[in-house]
């Protein structure tokens, strides 16, 4: 489902159209409320519920006003409902459509490849079947307490069998042989027999102790221990070309490729097919093609760690909701959101240990080598979401976590950890809540609020001219100058990313209305300029027959007094 709507959103007052769930006409506004007035760098969010009919928005003589209309929900997974609404102060029976800016869409990711549709299209795959999977915890406990049993914990062995899935698309197996060619504390690295010339036994051991001594352990402190239904104590990385092939040049072509995965079925199921135990799956080394796609070494030193990482984190996560406590796996925006965390840990494990201009092959980069391949598409998927955030949900993916809406996730997730600590995320994941719930139980506070206050953070932190401090905490990020990070990427490569800062908000004028359509989980940007004297104005937040919106919408705007000045 497209979830892309024209989108044409207006001034001072905000009403807004949902689908269902008539209410009684909202025609005037609560006198019973005092106007809602706001110091430069201060804001506030106000709920739909607290509109009712309308509030007054006092209005200082040139002030510039933030305003963030926003659906701080969450729908059913893999339908994201758009919500048609419409925002005015005068006559909402006639509407003018705002001017937007457009074309700010990066054609390519600095120096990598673009998107990755089969591999896309192989993860969404595997998460849906675990959630279905997952459905059936009474049996699946009876069935998981027993494997420890069946599997004997000596499974270190030099050379063994192994089941890989070998269709993006259909439930087809290969049997293949593996050689141990790393065993360290907590990772065993299997290479399949059959893979072609490329590493040496030297390359394999480093490739090991990567995992072993870095890389796990960033994915363990952050969310906590992974399952061990075999008993061995280890985490298996096997390479094998069978992954490789997951992708068909002549099918796919060769814009994409599965670096790697991970798949509940082998914790959870006791078809002869599941290896049962822990297995990351990863792609050989494959230069001249001989299993499918090239795939230069290079390529597979860059990927394959900020993979597995990401692909450990939902290991992680299927054993702490699903077999520790009985529940459902992740909600799908919160599960990837989380790996794109990890990935992001990975990242800032290696910014640490090459502060620049060290680590670097260029001086000036933004970030060392080591780091590029944990972080730099995170920064992509972010900025592509962050071009259009009425296109995307941050809570309700589309299509079981396009990039986009990951990197939606992801900035949101980042956001929070650095208003509430990293250690947010473990609580995150060691839980048998999902979802919002999950967020607003382990934030202490309503998901309502934190996501208001997060829509305004994206466009207020680092705000040009205003010193970063002077903007209350709440509106900012800590860990990331995105401002600094995007206006440094336009400036290396302005076909990759046309726009100094993603985010565009659209002017606003007093006494214009605009309408349009969004789905939950996602807010636009609005720039509300007043006039050459102060004013109260009725700030309008409702349907478009001016009936008020469903609570289950969550419908809000938030609002931030822009520094005084032209």
């Amino acid at each position: 489902m497209s979830t892309r709507r024209s989108i044409a959103l207006g001034a001072a007052s905000l009403l807004l159209a949902a689908c269902s769930d008539s209410v009684a006409p909202a025609t005037s506004c609560d006198t019973t409320l005092d106007p809602v007035a706001l110091a430069p760098l201060e804001g506030t969010t106000v709920r739909a519920a607290q509109f009712g009919r309308c509030v007054d928005l006092a209005v200082e003589a040139g002030a510039n006003y933030l305003l963030v209309p926003q659906f701080a929900a969450e729908g059913p997974e893999g339908d994201p409902t758009p919500i048609d609404f419409v925002l005015g102060t005068e006559d909402v029976a006639t509407v003018t459509p705002a001017a937007r800016v457009v074309g700010g869409t990066r054609a390519q990711f600095a120096g990598l490849p673009g998107a990755l549709p089969a591999a896309v299209r192989f993860h969404q795959r595997l998460r849906r079947e675990e959630a279905e999977l997952a459905a059936t915890r009474p049996s699946l406990r009876t069935a998981t307490s027993g494997l420890r049993a069946q599997i004997s914990s000596a499974s270190q062995e030099a050379t063994r069998s192994f089941k890989v899935l070998a269709d993006l698309d259909t439930n087809r197996f290969e049997t293949i042989t593996a050689t141990l060619k790393y065993s360290g504390t907590n990772i065993l690295l299997y290479v399949d027999q059959g893979t072609p010339a490329g590493f040496t036994d030297t390359d394999w051991q480093k490739f090991g102790a990567l995992f072993d001594t870095d890389l796990y352990p960033i994915d363990i402190n952050a969310f906590g221990e992974p399952s061990d239904v075999d008993g061995n104590g280890h985490v298996i990385v096997l390479f094998t070309p069978v992954v490789n092939a997951l992708v068909d040049p002549a099918t796919d072509g060769c814009g994409s490729y599965v670096a790697g995965f991970f798949t509940g079925f082998d914790l959870a199921s006791t078809s002869p097919n599941s290896n049962r135990g822990e297995v990351f799956y990863a792609s050989v080394p494959d230069p001249l093609g001989a299993a499918g796609c090239p795939l230069p070494q290079s390529q597979v030193n860059l990927l394959t760690p900020a993979t597995f990482i990401h692909e450990l984190q939902h290991m992680i996560s299927f054993h702490q909701h699903v077999l520790a406590r009985g529940g459902q796996e992740e909600n799908v925006w919160l599960n990837e959101g989380l790996s794109l965390i990890a990935e992001e840990l990975g990242a800032k494990y290696y910014e640490a240990k090459y502060p620049p201009p060290t680590g670097r092959t260029r001086p000036d980069q933004l970030f060392p080598d080591s780091a590029r391949g944990f972080i730099e598409f995170n920064i992509g998927y972010a900025y592509d979401w962050l071009t259009d955030t009425r296109d995307s949900s941050v809570t309700t993916f589309a299509d079981f976590g396009n990039l986009p809406e990951r990197g939606a996730a992801w900035l949101f997730l980042r956001w929070l950890g650095d208003q509430k600590g990293e250690g947010i995320y473990r609580t995150l994941v060691q839980t048998n809540l999902r979802g919002i719930a999950n967020v607003a139980a382990a934030g202490g506070e309503s998901f309502p609020s934190l996501f208001g206050d997060f829509s305004v953070a994206l466009w207020t932190d680092s705000l040009p001219g205003v010193a970063r401090e002077a903007i209350p905490a709440r509106y900012r990020f800590t860990s990331r100058n995105f401002r600094e990070i995007y206006g440094r990427l336009n400036a290396v490569s302005p076909g990759g990313f046309p726009r100094t800062y993603p985010v565009a908000p659209v002017s606003l004028d007093l006494g214009t209305s605009n309408s349009g359509s969004m789905p939950v989980g996602t807010m636009d940007f609005f720039v509300l300029r007043g006039g050459a004297t102060a004013s109260t104005v009725p700030l309008r937040f409702s349907r478009l027959n001016k009936t008020q919106l469903p609570n289950g919408t969550q419908a809000q705007v938030s609002i931030f007094r822009l520094p005084d000045g032209p």
